[in-house]
């Protein structure tokens, strides 16, 4: 889903990755996961914009993979980004 007038703009993406096995013999099962990408921008001039972006907003758990012993082993959790965009035009 994604909102814009004119260089203002947000965004909200779901993801969802179902179950799946982690090893050749499908003897570990990695969980399912559900999650939730945000991105936005608001133009400070005509040239530069500040621009945030969220990855995982509800934090949560995205097994990546399982160890040996039967560690498992997680993907990023919340993850926030601040930053400046400069356009030539």
């Amino acid at each position: 889903m994604a909102w814009h007038r004119g260089d203002l703009g947000a965004s909200l993406t779901a993801r969802y990755a179902s179950p799946q096995y982690e090893d050749d013999q499908n003897s570990r099962e990695l969980a399912d996961a559900l999650t939730f990408d945000a991105v936005a921008a608001l133009p400070l001039t005509r040239n530069l914009s500040v621009e945030g972006r969220a990855e995982n907003l509800a934090d949560a758990r995205v097994e990546a993979g399982i160890s040996g012993p039967g560690v498992i082993e997680r993907a990023t959790p919340r993850t926030l980004w601040l930053g400046l965009r400069y356009r030539l035009r």
